[in-house]
């Protein structure tokens, strides 16, 4: 519902008066809004514009010696920041931002080939975001934040492949992955503290932060180990560095931010309940299956999460989905012989039909009381 449609609804109930619609109205308006559009338009058009440029050069490049190779590239990079200084006040600087970044890297594989040095792809991405991070911090653009981050988790888990491999069980490298998420989740803790500026860096940190975690915890959930499995595979130190970064996040979470001690507490809750999943998946082996236990593990865990998430609508329907898509998945196997009838898919329906529509017409109630409750 449109702004204009909402404060209609509002005068018309009571809430607010005329005056003060149009008040708002008027704040709004001078506010602004992005103009997510236009940004989209100059992210295509930078791509087209690389496109072309490396089309144009590679139809040239065995005829191209060397040494022009590298002062043209220097030559761009250098028109390309003096141009960023020129406009830095302009939204053209947004889109010369995201070119010089892109370029950086285009730049780094020039000079890798011309002079034959070895090394792996994520080495290069690592030095191209180490050298544009500082460019990275100074844009108020989710674009090029975004883009960042994707290439810290790239770099990130190639180099933990690399350096700190399981070789007894490939799952095991999973915990990689949970120390992908720590990370970008104490980062995104840090951002939050920051000026106003770093908003737009601490929600997209806190994006994939949350991918990330959210990635592992549903994946361990399915992984139940066994004493073989883990036995002299080094897991127990991959394991540790997570653990401290989780422990580091709580303790920032419950004493640094201003909540309230129930969400702060919920907060708690919340990290215990990953941890426990980890743990319970990788070091505890119990009489007969243990997958069902995960899968409880999970959905509680999915369900804290969106409590401690409910002023974020997006990050509420998501972990409550999960914790719906993870339940049908137990129906599925705890019922496996029902499941392939006719009748046992009708049930399943009827249930996520029914558990769509409560949601529904209580989701409102829920977040009312959560947030009465935590707030």
């Amino acid at each position: 519902m449109k702004l204009n449609e909402k404060l209609q609804n509002w005068v018309e109930a009571g809430l607010i008066s005329a005056a003060q619609a149009t008040s708002i109205q008027e704040f709004e308006s001078e506010r602004g809004s992005r103009p997510y559009a236009m940004y989209s338009f100059v992210i295509l058009g930078v791509a087209v514009i690389s496109v072309g440029l490396i089309s144009l050069i590679a139809a040239n490049w065995e005829f191209i010696p060397d040494s022009i190779k590298l002062l043209g590239d220097f030559l761009i990079l250098a028109g390309t920041g003096t141009a960023m200084y020129y406009f830095r006040d302009r939204f053209l600087f947004y889109a010369l931002s995201v070119f010089y970044s892109l370029f950086i890297l285009a730049s780094i594989g020039l000079i890798s080939q011309i002079f034959h040095t070895s090394g792996q792809l994520y080495e290069a991405v690592g030095l191209a975001l180490l050298l544009t991070a500082p460019l990275m911090l100074m844009q108020k653009g989710r674009f090029l934040t975004h883009l960042w981050l994707l290439g810290f988790c790239f770099v990130f888990l190639n180099a933990t492949y690399d350096h700190f491999e399981f070789e007894n069980e490939f799952e095991l490298n999973l915990v990689h992955m949970l120390s992908l998420g720590s990370t970008l989740l104490l980062i995104s803790l840090f951002f939050r503290n920051q000026e106003a500026t770093a908003e737009v860096h601490s929600r997209a940190t806190l994006f994939w932060a949350l991918a990330a975690l959210t990635f592992a915890a549903f994946t361990f959930s399915f992984l139940d180990f066994d004493a073989e499995d883990v036995r002299d595979s080094g897991v127990e130190l991959g394991v540790l560095v997570p653990s401290i970064l989780l422990v580091c996040c709580a303790a920032y979470s419950f004493f640094m931010l201003p909540r309230t001690l129930s969400r702060r507490i919920m907060v708690l809750i919340t990290f215990g309940l990953l941890y426990s999943l980890v743990f319970f998946s990788l070091f505890v082996y119990p009489v007969g299956d243990k997958s069902i236990y995960l899968a409880l593990l999970f959905i509680l865990l999915s369900m804290a999460a969106a409590i401690t998430f409910f002023d974020y609508r997006f990050v509420f329907d998501f972990f409550l989905v999960m914790a719906g898509i993870r339940f049908l998945i137990v129906y599925f196997e705890v019922f496996e012989d029902l499941a392939t009838t006719g009748i046992g898919l009708i049930v399943a329906g009827l249930v996520i039909i029914g558990g769509v529509v409560l949601y529904a017409r209580s989701r409102g109630k829920i977040q009312a009381y959560l947030e009465e409750r935590l707030k």
